[in-house]
């Protein structure tokens, strides 16, 4: 599981890292022992391919464009490009909830993005 911050407590992110498959970032709405537990960004090297995670949070550009800023040295000199898969717990403005899934080979990406309404 890759997680891009705003977790609901620092309890949260000690059970996903008990799973022992858990990578993430804390987001803007963290707090001090959230952020004492992870970092807040990571660059993970997957099946060859590299996957930066950073939750967005920012002033003064899009959050696209922080992003880039971030990554452009590691992701970005050959091929690149970025998902944002929502929130399975806090749909804010948008329609559903939603997550992404995502499956990687050594010959290919696969990416669904599924929405949902509890």
């Amino acid at each position: 599981m890759i997680h891009a911050g705003d977790y609901t407590g620092s309890e949260v992110v000690k059970s996903l890292k008990n799973t022992g498959r858990f990578s993430g970032v804390w987001g803007n709405v963290d707090g001090q022992p959230v952020k004492e537990s992870v970092n807040g960004i990571e660059l993970l090297d997957i099946t060859g391919y590299k996957i930066g995670i950073f939750h967005g949070h920012g002033q003064g550009k899009s959050m696209p464009e922080r992003a880039y800023d971030r990554f452009k040295d590691e992701l970005y000199q050959e091929q690149g490009f970025m998902l944002n898969p929502g929130s399975p717990t806090n749909k804010r403005k948008e329609r559903w909830y939603s997550f992404l899934l995502l499956e990687l080979s050594e010959k290919e990406i696969h990416a669904q993005l599924k929405f949902y309404l509890p």
